[in-house]
């Protein structure tokens, strides 16, 4: 049996479709050190890149990744993206789920692995199906999940 923990994961919306994507993914870089020195205490699993455009993090408490999400959120509003000539805003969807991990190896979120990397996976492609949506909360209880889900979801 592995560990039990809360994980974040993220996803740029559209970011083969960023012209700048190296610049992009370079002030991700600075914003997500910045955050991992901040909250450093907080994590299991400091703020990084996953894979590709998939970023996450872990911790023992979901309000931390909450606020970590929602801190991603406001700092990454001043990233300018260029899409076809057109500057435009930063977006991106999340989930944060409570789940196994069977690899643990020091605060690299991309050095864990585990079945609460599925989840994470699936609740991404369920809001990329969706086209709308920016969060998906599980691990609460049915009713918690789906009510922090939609609550979250009406505030972006």
């Amino acid at each position: 049996m592995g560990s039990k923990f809360w994980f974040f994961l993220g996803d740029i919306k559209e970011s083969r479709n960023i012209d700048n994507r190296q610049d992009v993914q370079r002030k991700l870089v600075e914003i997500f050190e910045n955050l991992n020195k901040e909250y450093r205490d907080q994590l299991v699993a400091n703020v990084g890149v996953t894979r590709g455009d998939e970023f996450g993090c872990a911790g023992r408490n979901p309000v931390i990744l909450n606020e970590i999400g929602d801190e991603i959120w406001w700092r990454t509003s001043e990233i300018p993206v260029k899409r076809g000539g057109k500057i435009k805003t930063f977006q991106f969807r999340y989930a944060i789920v409570k789940g196994e991990i069977s690899t643990f190896i020091g605060r690299e979120i991309g050095a864990m692995d585990g079945p609460v990397f599925q989840v994470l996976d699936e609740k991404i492609k369920e809001l990329k199906r969706k086209k709308y949506g920016w969060v998906y909360f599980e691990g609460f209880g049915n009713i918690e999940d789906s009510v922090l889900t939609s609550f979250k979801n009406l505030i972006y």
